[in-house]
């Protein structure tokens, strides 16, 4: 019977290495978990019931694709809500319903809800913002969609330190960063797959089955076959479509129990270097350039984790004086509505109107 798992410190050497691997370079090939096996010298049957484990213990959310909604056809939106404290249960718990909501916290800030949302085009982004704003309790609703992208990249390495008692920083992992050579506008939707082609990205989403050949039950129902789909997903790899495919871990399983949407008012002028700097950073796993709006001057975003909300803090510090940013607002997250995974296959599917769900 496999062990069970109460918390980060009780995380094995070989959970730490098989976590971190299969964030990072999941191998798409027909035995994946054989490959795993002779990453960390084990067994492929033992690797398959340690990640059983760690998925029923929480610390492993799902092995799949991390797609670019925009290479699908999809637009992807931030958005901020500013609720008055009574009404932001209720209000947070509605907006968790929107099947197009990948994301919604409550933060410690005048707008003290914040969601993001993938969805078949701006019409939704539309009906949403003017839903929130209609909704009692509501003071407002801003969206606001990245104008320049400079970094989405989360990977946590937990090998960097594997005996200690605190779990590593986030490690920016390569193929999901827009480099400082590369940074760009987000990329303006593109035609949605043909229709046949659905199908393939239904199977290709599902979290993968932990057993020896798992490409083979997932096109045991497509007209593929294990190679085929295979070959698919590796030509989306190479395209675009999708960023990286691997495991999606719980960070604050993993004991980072911290985060700050931390944003600055950067001078025009300054976005690109500003950018790119703080794009740099190992404990920043998203980077963007927003819209400001009134009662909101800030410009630029970045996404920090940390074990508390002092280290979170510290690393502010540091990246506001390393990349002369100044006065930044740490927005921490108090209260999860909910994360999850946009499901592509039904965003993709004709729906009547924008606000189905």
């Amino acid at each position: 019977m496999a062990r069970a798992i109460d918390g980060p410190l009780l995380l094995t050497r070989i959970d730490r290495i098989l976590l971190t691997a299969a964030q990072a370079s999941f191998p798409l090939v027909r035995q994946p978990f054989a490959v795993l096996a002779d990453t960390v010298g084990e067994a492929e049957q033992r690797v398959i019931e340690r990640l059983a484990s760690l998925k029923e213990a929480a610390f492993l959310r799902k092995i799949g694709p991390v797609f670019e909604p925009a290479s699908l056809g999809l637009s992807s939106e931030l958005a901020a809500v500013e609720v008055a404290p009574s009404h932001l249960e209720s209000v947070g718990a509605e907006v968790a319903t929107w099947a197009p909501v990948t994301h919604c916290y409550a933060r410690d800030h005048r707008l003290n809800l914040w969601y993001a949302a993938v969805a078949p085009g701006e019409d939704w982004f539309e009906w949403a913002a003017a839903r929130a704003a209609s909704l009692p309790g509501v003071k407002g609703a801003w969206r606001l969609p990245a104008l320049r992208r400079f970094k989405i990249a989360v990977h946590f390495d937990l090998v960097a330190r594997p005996t200690g008692t605190t779990p590593a920083r986030p490690h920016m992992d390569a193929s999901e960063h827009d480099s400082a050579g590369d940074a760009h506008k987000g990329p303006a939707p593109s035609p949605p797959p043909a229709a046949p082609d659905i199908d393939i990205l239904r199977a290709a989403e599902t979290d993968l089955p932990l057993c020896s050949d798992p490409f083979s039950v997932l096109a045991a129902s497509l007209p593929l076959d294990a190679d085929g789909l295979l070959g698919t997903l590796r030509s989306w790899l190479t395209d675009g479509r999708i960023r990286r495919y691997g495991a999606l871990v719980s960070h604050r399983r993993l004991g980072f129990a911290a985060n700050s949407m931390t944003a600055w008012v950067v001078p025009d002028d300054d976005i690109d270097r500003v950018g790119k700097c703080l794009a740099s950073s190992p404990h920043v796993s998203h980077c963007y350039q927003r819209p400001a709006f009134p009662g909101f001057p800030y410009n630029m975003y970045a996404m920090i984790h940390g074990r508390s909300r002092a280290e979170c803090l510290a690393v502010v510090g540091e990246l506001s004086s390393a990349c002369g940013a100044g006065n930044p607002a740490a927005l921490f997250s108090d209260r999860e509505f909910k994360k999850t995974t946009p499901n592509y296959a039904d965003l993709l599917t004709p729906r009547a109107s924008p606000d189905s769900s």
